[in-house]
């Protein structure tokens, strides 16, 4: 059997570049730096927010698409590394993190402050209980009562 007529995407696409999240492991505080492998080659590269032309953020939001500065959840994008290997990239992002100066304010409270309002999309709304849940945790939270559309 020739198996000269299999074709895999390297064959079509050799210069390609692979991406991989890098993640705050702090639920809140400052970003103080990033931690990047010395033994990475320069054919991988970190992308982080000051590398974002404009707006670091989507057009409906003000909460940023990499973290500017703070973080504000645990998980929150920080960075992203790109690289031509997967396999290596992958090696390298366990390598890389976030260094934080962690604070103690919650999740919510830091997101309030950001304005990230939710909002449930009209083709398919959250099930009564669970808008009574946001509800109750704004109204208690942050004293924003509405029907909802809610700071959280």
């Amino acid at each position: 059997m020739n198996n000269t007529s299999i074709s895999f995407l390297e064959d079509f696409y050799p210069q390609e570049l692979f991406a991989v999240t890098i993640r705050s492991n702090a639920a809140s505080g400052e970003i103080t730096g990033l931690h990047i492998p010395p033994s990475m080659p320069s054919t991988y590269t970190v992308v982080n927010s000051s590398n974002i032309p404009g707006t670091n953020s989507l057009y409906a939001f003000e909460t940023p698409i990499l973290a500017d500065g703070k973080v504000s959840y645990k998980g929150e994008p920080a960075a992203i590394l790109i690289g031509p290997d997967l396999l290596k990239l992958s090696q390298y992002a366990k390598q890389c993190g976030v260094i934080v100066n962690e604070t103690s304010e919650t999740d919510a409270k830091i997101l309030a402050k950001r304005r990230l309002v939710y909002t449930p999309p009209k083709d398919s709304p959250p099930p009564p209980a669970e808008i009574k849940k946001i509800q109750d945790l704004c109204h208690r939270e942050f004293n924003v009562v509405g029907p909802l559309a809610c700071c959280i």
